[in-house]
């Protein structure tokens, strides 16, 4: 084997940093001596993390209304500290919606996470034994949360893993106080729920700058949850989500590689649960682009395009698609009088199956599972999307999907229309 060229044309070319031919003169000793007896000072962050902006927030209340804030946030220059806050307020009825995080990296792994949260999320309507309406009251729920999370990061693979706690408190309001019943009753004194959760996940999925998605690889998560109620004997509850990935590139032209993905999730609880799992609708991104005006979906485990959200429910479910995705077209030049530039088209072909279910002992729990009989069976759709990838004023990006899928298998009582939809964000 030849030698190693050092000092030929390639380095001369380029190949290799030349060397250095200044010399660099010592420091005169006064220096030296001054930079050794210098005091040393404490790493301080807090004058850096002080805020030193706002952004106007507006959102949408409990009722329907209008809610208006502000946010803000800051982090040191070692990124040791971290945190951000938004607040909240109704005009109408004084409401406060809060969210706080703090996250301290100071050790390197693991990066320890805490956040503090308020929102009243909801009406609900009383009525007293014969089924005559009392009143409504209000639900405010807060969250505290804390956790850890070390990361592992690779050339080739990652690995992820999260542990941490949570306590959430429910309590109601109503106009009026009569509305609330008794003293002892739920609805005066609360509800709190600790939990505790473990997540995790391990990737090798790579995605190449110009990659309609991600293009080789599989990646593998579990989420696993344990949720009690105070006070309440027997009430402890855990539920487990697995779900898997795995993306393989075809060789075929374009201006990326064309990708056959594949995605499989099973879920379980136990008896004693209080939420169940879903099956059905879209899963995807929500984005409020005004006041009242929310486009997209939220992400869902179990989604089947094509059928409503919670066509199916259970204490078990499985789940799986399998999707082609091929590039369209790069733009070069694509005229708007908005702020608004379009990136790449791509396309998508996919078919979505999943089912949930109840063992025979949790039947009676209707307010888990469905009647036996009821929709029962495996629910499968194929379809197709036009994807789009935008930005607006240039930095924030957007994938928009428009699409159609209809079912080709399906229990009795499941439309079998099939549905056209837009919605936000990527599917897997």
């Amino acid at each position: 084997m030849a030698a190693l060229d050092t000092t030929g044309p390639a380095v001369r070319g380029g190949w290799y940093a030349a060397r250095a031919t200044d010399t660099i003169a010592p420091l005169p000793a006064a220096d030296s001596l001054r930079l050794m007896t210098a005091r040393s000072r404490q790493y301080a962050p807090l004058r850096q993390l002080w805020p030193r902006y706002w952004l106007p927030l507006v959102g949408e209340g409990r009722q329907g209304e209008a809610i208006f804030g502000a946010s803000t946030s800051g982090v040191d220059i070692l990124e040791r500290h971290a945190w951000e806050a938004n607040v909240l307020m109704s005009p109408r009825t004084g409401e406060t919606d809060v969210f706080s995080a703090y996250r301290y990296a100071g050790v390197g792994v693991p990066v320890f996470d805490a956040s503090f949260s308020q929102e009243w999320d909801g009406t609900f309507r009383v009525v007293n034994p014969a089924g005559a309406t009392l009143g409504s009251v209000a639900r405010r729920r807060r969250f505290l949360t804390a956790s850890a999370t070390a990361v592992v990061p690779r050339v080739r693979w990652s690995l992820s893993s999260t542990v941490g706690a949570q306590y959430e408190l429910r309590d109601f309001a109503a106009a009026a106080d009569s509305v609330l019943g008794p003293a002892n009753s739920l609805l005066r004194t609360g509800t709190r729920y600790p939990s505790v959760f473990v997540n995790s996940s391990v990737s090798t999925a790579r995605l190449a700058l110009r990659g309609v998605s991600v293009e080789e690889g599989v990646t593998l998560s579990q989420s696993t949850t344990y949720r009690w109620r105070e006070g309440a004997g027997e009430t402890g509850s855990w539920r487990t989500l697995v779900t898997g990935r795995a993306y393989a590139p075809l060789p075929l032209p374009g201006y990326a590689r064309h990708v056959l993905a594949v995605r499989g999730a099973a879920a379980a609880t136990d008896r004693r649960t209080q939420s169940e799992f879903s099956v059905g609708g879209t899963s995807g991104v929500r984005s409020e682009l005004l006041p009242g005006v929310t486009v997209g979906d939220p992400a869902r485990a179990f989604p089947v395009r094509g059928t409503e959200p919670g066509v199916q429910r259970g204490s078990r479910a499985l789940g799986g698609t399998v999707e082609y995705r091929a590039p369209l077209l790069m733009f070069r030049r694509l005229p708007s009088p908005l702020a608004v530039y379009g990136d790449r088209l791509s396309v998508l072909f996919f078919s979505d199956a999943a089912r949930a279910w109840c063992p025979a002992g949790l039947r009676s729990n209707t307010a888990i599972c469905l009647p036996r009989g009821v929709r029962d069976g495996w629910i499968a759709t194929a379809g197709g999307e036009l994807v789009i990838d935008l930005a607006v004023q240039y930095d924030v990006p957007y994938r928009v999907r428009v699409g159609a899928a209809a079912p080709y298998a399906a229990p009795p009582g499941v439309a079998r229309g099939g549905t056209v939809y837009v919605t936000l964000g990527g599917y897997f």
